[in-house]
């Protein structure tokens, strides 16, 4: 969610919005998705919904890694949107 936030910014102020809206779809997609009724395979673009729901539980690799360089070309392309920006 934070790469997402951050890569808004970096295309400017008024798309911080989008982080904002990312935080939202990703709770009401995981935690309560079940509740308000989302199917099975909405329910599973959301992050939270990789990792396990047990203490000690083992952690799945390959959902972890598709979140992790996910994050990292988002946040690229914050990096990229920022240094085309002027901020001066």
């Amino acid at each position: 969610m934070a790469a997402v936030a951050f890569a808004a910014y970096g295309f400017g102020a008024r798309w911080v919005v989008l982080g904002w809206i990312a935080v939202v779809a990703d709770l009401l997609l995981g935690p309560l998705g079940s509740l308000i009724g989302a199917p099975g395979w909405l329910r599973d673009l959301a992050p939270h919904a990789q990792v396990p729901a047990r203490v000690g539980a083992g952690v799945p690799v390959v959902p972890t890694v598709v979140v992790s360089i996910a994050a990292v070309v988002i946040v690229g392309i914050g990096l990229w949107a920022l240094r085309r920006r002027d901020l001066t």
